[in-house]
């Protein structure tokens, strides 16, 4: 069986300057002449190309988001400011669809319902039960669904 050909140095030093540039790890591996999967495995296989895979794409990161505040700071661009602001903290500023809900209005609504079923159903295992598994489906959401708006009413979401 013939053994797999990894990235060579050249290749390697190709895709850091692809990532740097700001391109995508798909592009990157496009100019290597490799598919994604020979990338990803390159890079779960070499910790310093690893680490340097993590640092292109932290670089061109930052020069992304420096030029968008060199931008910010002038009047006539202020989008530059609002594009920043709804990728940042897209709880508080990133448009959202009529019916959307934030995971705090979601929160509250199921606060609100496990006062309802306090108060509707009598005291006993029933109601126990019940506050149970409203408690463990909020800590469930709350660790596998960020802040961002997730909770709308589209018909695509069925």
């Amino acid at each position: 069986m013939p053994k797999k050909r990894t990235l060579t140095q050249f290749e390697k030093a190709g895709v850091i300057a692809v990532l740097t540039a700001g391109c995508s790890r798909e592009t990157a591996a496009t100019y290597a002449k490799c598919s994604c999967w020979k990338l990803r495995q390159a890079i779960s296989e070499d910790a310093t190309f690893a680490a340097d895979v993590a640092k292109a794409e932290q670089e061109s990161e930052v020069f992304f988001v420096n030029k968008i505040r060199q931008a910010a700071n002038k009047e006539q661009y202020w989008r530059a400011a609002a594009w920043a602001l709804e990728r940042r903290c897209p709880n508080r500023y990133a448009a959202r669809g009529a019916g959307t809900l934030t995971m705090d209005q979601v929160r509250q609504l199921v606060s609100k319902l496990a006062d309802i079923v306090v108060q509707e159903i009598p005291g006993g295992v029933e109601r126990r039960r019940i506050l149970k598994r409203v408690h463990e489906l909020v800590k469930t959401g709350e660790h596998d669904i960020d802040d961002t708006p997730t909770v709308g009413n589209d018909e695509d979401d069925v």
